[in-house]
């Protein structure tokens, strides 16, 4: 039995030769291979690649708006994490600081010196 990624190999390839097979073939025959292009010819050919044209610039704009919602995405979830760290190291300075205080009362209490 095949495996799952070879079947969607499989389906995707049968939709590409479905599409091809859905192109109409050029004028030309294969016994008139060295004959010269009529305009028709080259008139379905131009609208061929043109439709191909066509469909890529529709998928690189789709891609390019994907790629700037993916952009702006990661730039929201950086920002929260940024906001996060400096958020954790404000009370871990804090803290620190308090430690800090809390010990010199401390000392000054042993020591007998009047607390500032």
């Amino acid at each position: 039995m095949a495996s799952v990624s070879t079947m969607r190999v499989w389906a995707k390839s049968a939709a590409y030769w479905k599409q091809l097979a859905s192109i109409p073939p050029l004028t030309m025959t294969k016994d008139d291979d060295q004959a010269p292009a009529s305009k028709t010819d080259i008139r379905m050919l131009m609208e061929q690649m043109g439709a191909y044209y066509d469909k890529t610039e529709d998928r690189i704009a789709t891609l390019e708006e994907n790629l700037k919602e993916w952009k702006e995405e990661i730039k929201r979830h950086f920002d929260v994490v940024v906001e996060d760290i400096r958020h954790d190291l404000q009370g871990a300075n804090r803290d620190e600081i308090e430690s800090t205080k809390d010990r010199v009362t401390r000392l000054e209490q042993r020591a007998g010196i009047a607390p500032a």
